[in-house]
């Protein structure tokens, strides 16, 4: 099975896109049951991403994790900032997260995308900017792959999380957690 992180991926996406010159990294801490973000951001220009995970990855005591974070500056732009589409799935059904992953692939006409197994669920990083309003409404069509009277597809309470916060984040690190992150398909 592919070993790739998620890393790999959007580094090869930040290659691509070169309008990007800084994305964001968050050390957190969770909180089950909690409003609480309680984080620390860092921005990071895009040629020094992977030295400055190693070097917070290094530092993280038990209780922390790195997030990659949906939130880009564009290079030469004065402050404007770019979404990347980020989903975190409740569901562990391989079949469902496929096609929700390939109906979102379809309906952005994106076709970089990447399908990550976090360990104990699902991740979709998707190679297209969006505005903040643009977003916005992306979080509010992810809601929408749950159905009525079927198990949820999307995690809503981190939808909700992520729209208080302002920026989707998803776990880059194993730090008290026995799973690392990797790519399982790519469209």
């Amino acid at each position: 099975m592919n070993r790739v992180h998620p890393i790999d991926f959007m580094e090869s996406v930040l290659a691509e896109e070169t309008r990007i010159g800084e994305v964001q990294l968050s050390v957190y801490r969770y909180h089950a049951q909690s409003l609480l973000d309680d984080c620390i951001t860092y921005k990071v220009a895009v040629a020094q991403l992977r030295a400055t995970y190693d070097r917070l990855a290094d530092k993280l005591d038990e209780q922390e994790d790195i997030a990659f974070d949906s939130l880009v500056k564009l290079r030469g732009k004065a402050g404007i900032e770019r979404h990347f589409a980020l989903l975190d799935f409740q569901t562990t059904d391989a079949e469902r997260v496929e096609q929700a992953c390939k109906l979102l692939v379809a309906e952005r006409r994106r076709p970089r995308a990447a399908l990550v197994h976090s360990g104990r669920s699902y991740h979709l990083y998707m190679g297209e900017l969006l505005s903040y309003a643009e977003w916005v409404t992306f979080m509010g069509r992810i809601l929408l792959l749950n159905g009525r009277d079927e198990p949820p597809t999307v995690d809503a309470r981190w939808v909700g999380h992520r729209l208080m916060a302002g920026y989707s984040a998803l776990r880059w690190s194993a730090k008290g957690r026995p799973y690392l992150p990797r790519v399982v398909q790519q469209w």
